[in-house]
């Protein structure tokens, strides 16, 4: 496995991670957190088409859509108050 050689250990924790873990978790962290837009995320990562993004980080595209489906849940279309 390919790991980072100046960071061999996470944290001091003794375990090693690999580079691939850390870059799927940046992808996720600034779709998800940052709300980063896809085009962005696809080129940082390297991918050669958006497509790619959007396969590898579905699971987090999904939650993102739950959550903007939550938020409608409240709002009143009648406008009682």
């Amino acid at each position: 496995m390919l790991y980072h050689k100046s960071q061999p250990a996470a944290a001091g924790t003794g375990l090693k991670v690999r580079l691939s873990v850390l870059r799927h978790a940046f992808g996720a962290v600034v779709i998800h957190e940052k709300h980063v837009d896809a085009q962005v995320v696809s080129k940082l990562l390297g991918h050669s088409d958006v497509s790619t993004t959007y396969e590898y980080y579905s699971d987090v595209y999904a939650d993102i859509l739950a959550q903007s489906v939550d938020a409608f849940k409240d709002i009143d279309v009648n406008n009682n108050q």
